[in-house]
């Protein structure tokens, strides 16, 4: 039966189209090698009188031929094993550089015992080399091996992408920051110059760092000269490689640039940045986000772990701002199943691919729901039985439930006394409300929904014969969520305003 999917995508090079390519690569390498130790060895004994011709010749025609039989192959097996076949021939970086090392040490070694042991026997002369061409071979492998990859490398960089129109039109960008970070960028956006991206300086705070080399791109001086970076090198963009406790630092860089019309870049998260987990591909613009300085709250992971690990755990309102991270903490921590529950299947779907592309290895179950249905929920329980929930489905926005309070009152409360319930029915061992700060003392119709849900969890623990520990934490502002207000100001500003506001005294 014919397969679109098959038939778009192209071929995929077989393990015997690639073993027989690398074999040959490698193969016709160590002959070569092998081949000039012969030379250098016997070459140089016969010009400095050590050798007679003859001998020489009985080394270089007569051993050299066998010792290519048997040499090679071991040389190519020994590759094979450290995964040279496996990895993309044109990356190659010090992990595999400190491989191939080893694999020809080894193999070095291996000749070596050969050679002694086997070869010094009168039956097994084809197998007798001489050390010297051995600590030879070894050298000349190890210089043409690691030079031959990383030439490959060069190449592949220096000619990457398939539109030499759009490597002609690069953005010329600023790093900011030449530490490790900015490091690794830079070595990213050199490596893959189809990006489009220049690096052409780095700017940093250190004094010592000024006037050296990264990645043979220069730290000029310190962040404040970029007011002179578009006129004299053509920068039109800068790119932050700052630690996270540099927010104070990097408003005041964003302001800078903002004031010469220069773009700031960063990569999704100034966590990530820190981490070192840098990619061309990641590179954004600075967010509100970015600029809070808020210190990150610490969490007792193994606690976290303990609680989720080898569980099966539900969430509903998975595909929400909140409970889409939600998900993604639980997908790392190892739990037997994560439902995702959601009414909206266009947001289940984005929360379900989200997970599976960033290789978060849990049984991910997505499952379109109403908390409101008692059917339908009453089979999400029945035939999975989670032994964690964490409710987060609920209407959250403010105006529109003071417009709507029956829509409300259903989903955020009377949905919330249906999953609690049933979650007590199951026998589930914990169950998490995930509620509001506009519970508190509320003065509006979602904020006392809020406060209902509270209410109906606190009396779901003091039920008779209850055994579900049930507890409700409340959350403020979630910053750039749905219906919030830094995402409707960015739309507003974008469009060119006005930004509105919801009270004439803000």
């Amino acid at each position: 039966m014919w397969e679109p999917n098959n038939y778009l995508m192209p071929k995929p090079v077989s393990n015997i189209q690639r073993v027989t390519f690398f074999s040959a690569i490698y193969g016709a390498l160590a002959g070569l090698c092998l081949w000039f130790s012969y030379e250098f060895r016997f070459g140089a004994f016969v010009a400095g009188g050590l050798i007679d011709v003859t001998t020489a010749d009985q080394f270089l025609n007569i051993q050299r031929p066998l010792a290519l039989l048997w040499v090679v192959p071991l040389k190519i097996t020994a590759l094979s094993l450290v995964g040279q076949f496996r990895g993309v021939f044109y990356y190659f970086r010090l992990p595999e550089a400190i491989r191939l090392t080893l694999a020809l040490a080894a193999t070095s070694g291996t000749i070596f015992l050969i050679a002694t042991f086997i070869g010094g026997l009168d039956q097994f002369q084809c197998f007798k080399l001489p050390r010297g061409v051995i600590l030879t071979d070894f050298n000349i492998s190890l210089v043409i091996f690691v030079g031959f990859r990383v030439f490959i490398r060069a190449i592949r960089e220096r000619f990457w992408g398939k539109d030499n129109a759009a490597r002609g039109t690069k953005e010329r960008v600023a790093i900011i920051g030449a530490g490790q970070t900015g490091a690794e960028l830079v070595a990213n956006l050199l490596a893959r110059r189809g990006h489009g991206i220049l690096p052409v300086c780095f700017l940093d705070d250190n004094i010592e760092k000024h006037g050296l080399d990264v990645h043979g791109i220069r730290v000029i001086g310190f962040p404040e000269m970029i007011s002179e970076l578009n006129e004299k090198m053509g920068v039109t963009e800068l790119v932050l490689a700052l630690p996270i406790s540099s927010v104070k630092r990097i408003r005041e860089i964003s302001a800078l640039a903002s004031t010469h019309n220069l773009r700031v870049l960063t990569i999704p998260s100034l966590t990530e940045l820190a981490g070192g987990k840098v990619r061309a591909s990641d590179l954004r613009p600075v967010s509100v986000e970015d600029l809070l300085g808020r210190e990150p709250a610490l969490l007792d992971n193994a606690a976290i772990s303990s609680m989720i690990e080898g569980r099966t755990v539900l969430v509903t309102g998975a595909g929400g701002s909140i409970g889409r991270e939600i998900c993604h903490q639980i997908s790392t921590r190892g739990p037997a199943r994560l439902i995702l529950v959601d009414q909206c299947e266009v947001l289940l779907f984005q929360i379900e691919q989200e997970l599976i592309e960033k290789a978060h290895y849990a049984k991910i179950t997505p499952l379109i729901g109403d908390v409101t249905d008692p059917s339908r929920m009453r089979e999400i329980f029945q035939r999975y039985r989670p032994s964690l929930v964490l409710h987060a489905a609920a209407h959250k926005h403010v105006p529109m439930m003071e417009s709507q309070p029956g829509e409300a009152l259903k989903n955020n409360a009377l949905g919330t006394a249906l999953v609690a319930d049933l979650a007590s029915e199951f026998k589930a061992e914990q169950f998490v409300l995930i509620s509001s700060d506009k519970a508190v003392n509320p003065t509006n119709v979602m904020g006392a929904t809020k406060r209902l849900a509270e209410m109906v969890v606190q009396a779901m623990q003091a039920r008779p014969g209850n055994s579900t520990k049930f507890c409700a934490v409340r959350f403020g502002n979630v910053l750039g969520s749905s219906g919030s207000v830094i995402p409707l100001f960015k739309k507003q500003i974008m469009a060119g305003g006005p930004v509105t506001l919801t009270h004439p005294d803000v």
